[in-house]
């Protein structure tokens, strides 16, 4: 959503805009081609604006070229207004029809412009239909295109659908049609609907290569599905296709999102005995699981190793060693390898100096970040976005706010362009400072972004720990106005702060609110409010909450058990010796 001034300029502007375009154009235009490329600049602001109205009066204008505009601008037109995220369905029709009827003819470009948009809306279902009823035919990239749209959403019935018609029209599915499906089918984690995909793509007689395969070996390794995954691998040999380096990559990726190190370890021991050959994905995932594991200086063995046997690292596998060390806190040896490893281009990328700087900013290495900055001043690169943030989370960390706000104001005007992350590092600084007040201001004042969960996440919990319960509802109302959706990190803060306050009444209900939005507190929430009813010796409603915790799945963990315990010592059983009978069974069952 824009701002509303920033709206009302915009709209200001595209006024000014068209009137100076259209004085222009009561004379002759001496230079077209410049003219024509200032069109297509303020084509594409408006319509990445959202503005429609604006972006066909540029439309317009180009008339005054000869043979402008044409099927390009159209599509142009069509793909930035997407992009907006600001889209009207009736103008996007309006603007087909017009193309229809008055020329150029809507292209096949067009029409995978408009699905690729409505891809990422809720309306790819009623649009293909109209454009159905219109007459348009299909073919097998129309078809695969809406395979794709359905299936990336989880839209099944209506991915089926679109291949059964495919079928039906005498349009067979080709390799990319059941592999589109089979990938989102696994995304999802549906690995038996996408078996079946790849059973009946083999029975139609659709050559088969080895990419479905691969993305069935990842889904299954990742999902810790090893003897499914291994059937597959089985598989492939009995059609003798050959294993390829990104079927070993995605063995190895599908171990790490499981957790399964040990496997991957072993995996690539046999890989590295029985292969001639090693894809450097292959190997850079490996790299990446010896550093995960504190075995660096292992990966630096292996890499020197492999490089005697022709192998070229390149820099991800020079960054994947260089953050190993880093986050073994081995400097040293990692500043060493950063002045004598072999860069491609000759010297550190910019991942290389963000990993260097994020680690001198976690340890607070001032003579390293001078050092650092220095180097990047030597070899002529600038921060980016992600070195900049590191350095801006430093100085507020470092109480230096003077320093951070400087750098804040440099970034806006010089860039790196901040991003809702850095607006975020600085509200958290600010906040863990004492200063809430000031980041609240900066929340309210800020017209550069628009404000996420995050953003009110961190005031809500500094307003919880400062027990101000003015503020908090001050920044729930910002949310509900802006259309901020809360998470569960925002009820639980609210619910601490309230407890705090001893407004029990109040966090139960937001308890309850955190049910009703699908989201589940967890037994942290309960445990807070539990300790507020003991402190204020409210026994007789911690068998309803105790009960209510129970029976939505969240299990008492040890602090649970420290309160009841502590409540018992303190002669609840003597009290409501009924009551911590009760108690008792509970903690006896979990």
């Amino acid at each position: 959503m824009h701002d509303t001034n920033n709206m009302q300029q915009c709209g200001k502007n595209s006024e000014v805009a068209e009137t100076e375009f259209i004085t222009e154009v009561k004379n002759p235009i001496r230079n077209p081609n410049s003219y024509y490329l200032e069109l297509q600049c303020k084509l594409k602001h408006f319509a990445s604006s959202g503005y429609y109205r604006e972006a066909v009066g540029i439309l317009n204008l180009m008339e005054n070229v000869s043979g402008k505009p044409n099927i390009d601008d159209y599509n142009s037109l069509l793909y930035y207004y997407f992009k907006s995220r600001q889209v009207s369905l009736e103008k996007i029709g309006e603007l087909y029809d017009r193309m229809k009827h008055y020329g150029p003819d809507p292209s096949y470009n067009t029409f995978y412009t408009v699905l690729n948009g409505l891809m990422s809306l809720d309306t790819l279902q009623a649009y293909s239909y109209s454009l159905k009823k219109k007459g348009l035919l299909y073919n097998g990239c129309t078809y695969t295109a809406l395979v794709h749209g359905f299936s990336k959403e989880g839209l099944w019935v209506e991915a089926f659908r679109v291949l059964h018609e495919m079928q039906s029209d005498h349009c067979e599915p080709h390799v990319i049609t059941y592999t589109t499906l089979i990938k989102h089918l696994c995304d999802y984690g549906e690995t038996v609907k996408a078996l079946s995909v790849l059973d009946k793509m083999e029975k139609s007689g659709c050559e088969v290569d080895i990419i479905p395969y691969n993305i069935l070996i990842h889904a299954f390794f990742q999902r810790d599905l090893i003897p499914e995954g291994l059937e597959i691998m089985r598989l492939v040999e009995q059609k003798g296709l050959s294993l390829d380096p990104f079927t070993y990559t995605a063995m190895l990726g599908g171990l790490i999102k499981s957790s399964r190190d040990n496997i991957a370890d072993e995996l690539m021991h046999s890989i590295l005995s029985n292969c001639s050959f090693v894809d450097i994905c292959t190997l850079n995932v490996y790299f990446h699981i010896l550093c995960c594991k504190n075995r660096t200086t292992e990966a630096l063995n292996l890499m020197n190793s492999m490089k005697e046997k022709g192998f070229t690292p390149n820099n991800v596998t020079y960054n994947t060693i260089l953050k190993g060390f880093c986050k073994e806190k081995d400097m040293d040896k990692a500043l060493e390898l950063f002045d004598h490893f072999e860069w491609l281009g000759g010297q550190p990328d910019l991942i290389s100096f963000n990993t260097i700087m994020s680690a001198a900013c976690k340890w607070r290495d001032s003579s390293m970040i001078r050092r650092l900055l220095y180097r990047m001043e030597y070899e002529n690169m600038k921060l980016d976005v992600v070195g900049s943030t590191c350095l801006l989370q430093y100085f507020c960390e470092e109480g230096k706010l003077s320093e951070a706000f400087n750098l804040w104001d440099s970034m806006i005007a010089n860039g790196p362009n901040p991003t809702i992350v850095s607006f975020n590092v600085l509200l958290d600084g600010l906040c863990k400072k004492g200063l809430l007040g000031t980041a609240y201001r900066l929340l309210k004042e800020n017209t550069r972004f628009h404000p996420d969960t995050a953003s009110y996440n961190i005031l809500i919990y500094a307003s919880s720990r400062e027990g101000s319960h003015l503020m908090m509802e001050n920044l729930i109302m910002d949310m509900h106005t802006r259309n901020v959706e809360p998470d569960v990190v925002t009820y639980r803060s609210l619910i601490c702060g309230l407890c705090k306050q001893g407004k029990i009444s109040h966090a139960l209900r937001v308890l309850d609110e955190t049910w009703k939005n699908k989201l589940n507190p967890g037994t942290f929430a309960y445990n807070i409010i539990l300790d507020a009813m003991f402190r204020r010796g409210k026994l007789r409603d911690i068998l309803f909450l105790l009960k209510d915790m129970v029976i939505n799945g969240c299990k008492p963990d040890e602090y649970t058990f420290n309160i009841l315990n502590t409540a018992t010592l303190k002669g609840g059983i003597k009290v409501f010796p009924e009551f911590m009978k009760t108690v008792e069974n509970i903690i006896s069952n979990n």
